[in-house]
């Protein structure tokens, strides 16, 4: 799977205010590769940063 970090964080934070986030986390570690472009080019704030270290961890 690809995208963005903008995006991966973006959904993120979409299915955790959705509060699916432990399952939305479960699917990516299914896949068997994610590619996540352009990490480091957009400031994050703290809640999508921690969620997308969640990603990152999960991995």
């Amino acid at each position: 799977m690809f995208a963005t970090a903008a995006e991966w964080v973006d959904r993120l934070v979409d299915t955790h205010h959705a509060g699916r986030l432990q399952t939305e986390l479960r699917r990516l570690r299914r896949c068997p590769l994610l590619v996540i472009d352009q990490v480091g080019y957009i400031p994050f704030e703290h809640e999508p940063a921690n969620l997308f270290f969640q990603l990152v961890s999960a991995r």
